[in-house]
């Protein structure tokens, strides 16, 4: 079992369970982009009334944190678009991609 709260909710999302991975990321709140982005993710199939929301917030803070072009916001729309329609080219996957290389704001 993992011992710090970040790593349970880490061991959480990638067993998918979002009420779970809600919960323990309320309670360590603030979560970073990443994880936020996953649980967003799991949103769009377990917690479809709250899915939107999420996703616009993750935009936000993806606005606030790293330099993004009007381009990249719009696919990365367009991937939380394929979650919520259940596509199956693995939105999580490009997305966690695209954070790794999107420069952070200094």
């Amino acid at each position: 079992m993992p011992s710090t709260p970040k790593q349970q909710l880490r061991a959480i999302l990638k067993a998918g369970n979002y009420r779970l991975a809600y919960k323990a990321a309320t309670e360590i709140a603030p979560i970073d982009l990443l994880e936020a982005m996953q649980l967003t993710i799991l949103a769009a199939t377990q917690d479809r009334d709250h899915f939107e929301e999420l996703a616009v917030h993750w935009i936000e803070r993806l606005l606030a944190e790293r330099k993004v072009s009007v381009h990249e916001i719009r696919w990365v729309a367009s991937r939380f678009q394929d979650a919520w329609e259940e596509q199956p080219n693995d939105p999580e996957t490009a997305l966690a991609k695209f954070l790794k290389r999107a420069p952070l704001r200094l």
